[in-house]
């Protein structure tokens, strides 16, 4: 099994919001989030484009979920950063 085109987009999303969000003069967000971020980025890497388990599937779609609340705290834009997310969770 794949990344699907779903999780794909919630990935895109997030990685979006976090690069700018890091890219601020005032970073709004907590060195764990920041951290959690770094690591999953580094899973989506590892994880992209191989065949993976239903498990390590459903368990990067859970970080992302469990991040995007995180990350979204320090986003001066939070209804854009919503609708990009709804739009991703409709596949």
């Amino acid at each position: 099994m794949r990344i699907s085109a779903k999780i794909e987009k919630k990935w895109n999303v997030i990685s979006k919001l976090a690069k700018q969000l890091l890219s601020e003069d005032e970073v709004h967000i907590s060195a764990g989030t920041i951290s959690n971020y770094k690591k999953l980025k580094n899973r989506f890497l590892e994880l992209k484009d191989k065949e993976i388990s239903e498990t390590d599937l459903q368990e990067f779609e859970n970080t992302i979920d469990a991040l995007y609340p995180e990350l979204l705290k320090g986003a001066d834009n939070r209804t854009y950063w919503e609708k990009q997310m709804d739009e991703a969770n409709k596949e």
